[in-house]
C-alpha cells in the first residue's frame, strides 16, 4: 500500500478496541468517501493505490470490491475471479448465478485458465470448503473416480438423465477430458439441456479456456450429476 495524502480515508474507530488491532487479524471498515481514481496500466497490469494510517497498518486481511468497465470489446478480457471459501455461500441457485454471471470468468488453481473443472470447483469451496477432486486432472473423474468424496454429505447422486434438475451439476465422458456444467433447467425430455459452464463456446480467456455461458450440452455421454441437497429441500 501507499500512503496518499491527497485522499482522505475514513477508518472505523472504537478507542477501546484500536490496541486489539495490533498484530492481530482483525477488520476495518476504510472508505474513500465514493470517489473514483484510475488505475494504472503498465505491461499487461494494473496498479491502484489506497492510503493507509496507523490504525490500518497492521491489518493482516483486506477485502475489496473492484468494479472493471470498458467499451465492451474485450468482454471478460483477462479478469480472472477469486472465489470464496465456506459452507452454503449461495443459499439460492439465483445467488449463485448471479455472483458468477455469463461473461465472468474464474480459474480456481491457475493452471489453464477458465476450464470447466474451476466454475464447478469454485462450488465446491463455496458450498462446502472443500476441494472438488477429480483423481485424474479430468473433469470426467470427478465423478468416475472420486464421486464419494465429491458427494460428501451436501450432495447426492442423479443416476438417471431423465431425473436431472436446474443446479445440479452435470458430469459428461466426452473427449479426453470429459465436461462438468451446472444445469440452467430440469431435463426437458430430449437429449439436449442448457447448462451454465466455463470452457464450452463461451469468450476466449488469454490464459486459456473460456468464460461462463449457456450451452445446449448434449446428454448422450451423460454420466452422472450432483445434486446439492440445501437447493432442493
Amino acid at each position: 500500500m501507499h500512503p496518499n495524502p491527497a485522499l482522505e480515508t475514513q477508518v472505523a474507530k472504537n478507542t477501546n478496541e484500536i490496541s486489539k488491532l495490533y498484530n492481530q487479524r482483525k477488520a476495518v471498515v476504510a472508505r474513500q468517501y465514493g470517489e473514483e481514481h484510475d488505475a494504472i496500466a503498465e505491461n499487461g497490469k494494473s496498479t491502484f493505490y489506497i492510503c493507509h494510517d496507523v490504525d490500518t497498518e497492521y491489518v493482516a486481511e483486506w477485502k475489496f470490491k473492484l468494479i472493471v468497465t470498458g467499451d465492451g470489446s474485450s468482454q471478460a478480457g483477462g479478469i480472472y475471479t477469486t472465489y470464496s471459501k465456506g459452507w452454503n455461500t449461495y443459499p439460492t441457485y439465483e445467488s449463485w448465478v448471479a455472483a458468477y454471471p455469463i461473461g465472468m470468468a474464474v480459474d480456481v488453481d491457475g493452471y489453464y485458465g477458465a476450464q470447466c473443472w474451476d466454475y464447478a470447483a469454485a462450488f465446491w469451496y463455496a458450498q462446502t470448503g472443500r476441494r472438488l477432486e477429480t483423481g485424474d486432472q479430468t473433469a470426467r473423474g470427478t465423478w468416475t473416480l472420486r464421486r464419494t468424496i465429491n458427494l460428501g454429505t451436501e450432495f447426492e447422486a442423479v443416476t438417471d438423465k431423465t431425473q436431472i434438475k436446474k443446479g445440479d451439476w452435470i458430469v459428461k465422458s466426452s473427449g479426453s477430458y470429459g465436461h462438468i456444467c451446472m444445469a440452467a433447467e430440469d431435463y426437458n425430455g430430449t437429449n439436449y439441456i442448457q447448462c451454465y459452464g466455463q470452457n464450452q463456446g463461451g469468450i476466449k480467456m488469454p490464459r486459456g479456456g473460456e468464460a461462463i455461458n449457456i450451452a445446449s450440452i448434449g446428454l448422450g455421454d451423460f454420466i452422472g450429476a450432483f445434486r446439492y441437497r440445501r437447493w432442493h429441500n
